[in-house]
């Protein structure tokens, strides 16, 4: 479950404004752990793309995210001019994963995905009467919640202009589905409840305004502990936000070629390096520029087929750490 939101927040609204104007079939990709130098990365998603639908990866038309000062760019690139029955292709696939880069595929159009959050902080165990009971008490504090009744009864513009508010309402209420996930939380294991939603609204902004007030709920029970909304998760390999790196489930893919939990980290820092590389050179070569050509063209690395191969969701299987023993970065995931 990844977030439109959360994706296109590094985006400038300069650039968003000029992605609207570029014509469709067009679509997003995430590169996994990092953008890299992004004039390489660039030749590495055409041959992705190029070998998965075997073509010229000069034919179709990629846009670079623009490097800020400090080597960082949005995460999100935008492809296009690639016939329509291809493009939805290469999204359908949802990953392209070789040995030498690993992508997202997602719809320019990214729908609201209706994960709200994980509730944490009940006593109850990872079964299906746990799960019943979690939902049980998260549906009925969100029932008796008059913000969250009048936000969505306002503002239900996803369940069609037929149906009334009262409609809506209920429709909501019987949305509500909560699942399981174990995290280690100080060295115990701890049971937390991933909270889905039918999205009452297509407004991204007044979904985010909703998911804030779910944040304001604070769920006190006599027999099952007290729970509350935590931050989502951001996985470091995919670009979801309903589970931690440890337990992205990609991994566990047969023959997968891209990055793990124990290698995710050493790729983010070498995209970093790469990233503060390639400023470096660049402001070498403005100030060379600016004193004088020196007469030198920019040299180029081979990049071999990248062998893209289309993958598919699956389940994982293992525990996951949240204090990121080993693994500096996970400390941000949860709590």
């Amino acid at each position: 479950m990844y977030s439109p939101e959360q994706l296109l927040q590094g985006v400038p609204a300069d650039l968003i404004r000029m992605y609207e104007d570029v014509a469709f079939p067009k679509f997003f990709l995430v590169v996994s752990g990092g953008n890299g130098a992004v004039m390489r990365t660039h030749g590495l998603i055409r041959d992705a793309i190029a070998n998965y639908i075997n073509i010229d990866p000069t034919t179709f038309t990629l846009g670079t995210p623009p490097t800020a000062a400090n080597g960082s760019s949005p995460t999100l690139w935008l492809a296009a001019d690639i016939p329509d029955p291809l493009a939805q292709g290469i999204v359908d696939a949802r990953i392209l994963s070789s040995t030498n880069i690993t992508l997202y595929t997602l719809p320019y159009n990214m729908p609201i995905i209706g994960f709200v959050g994980v509730f944490a902080g009940f006593t109850l165990p990872n079964t299906v009467m746990g799960a019943n009971t979690a939902r049980d008490l998260i549906g009925t504090a969100v029932q008796g919640n008059s913000e969250i009744s009048q936000f969505v009864q306002t503002h239900r513009d996803a369940f069609g202009p037929q149906v009334s508010s009262g409609e809506a309402w209920g429709t909501f209420l019987a949305s509500i589905t909560v699942h399981g996930i174990v995290l280690i939380v100080n060295d115990t294991n701890t049971v937390a409840w991933r909270l889905h939603v039918t999205p009452p609204t297509n407004d991204r902004e007044s979904w985010s305004q909703l998911r804030r007030l779910f944040g304001k709920l604070r769920i006190m029970t006599a027999l099952h502990g007290t729970a509350q909304l935590q931050r989502a998760f951001k996985c470091r390999i995919c670009p979801a936000i309903d589970h931690p790196t440890p337990l992205c489930p990609l991994p566990d893919l047969p023959g997968w070629l891209g990055p793990t939990p124990a290698t995710i980290a050493a790729l983010e820092d070498a995209s970093r390096a790469a990233a503060a590389k390639a400023q470096e050179q660049m402001r070498l070569n403005t100030s060379a520029g600016e004193g004088g050509s020196n007469g030198r063209s920019g040299t180029g690395h081979g990049q071999g087929p990248p062998d893209a191969k289309a993958r598919r969701g699956g389940k994982g299987k293992r525990g996951g750490d949240f204090k990121g023993r080993g693994k500096r970065r996970e400390r941000d995931d949860f709590f």
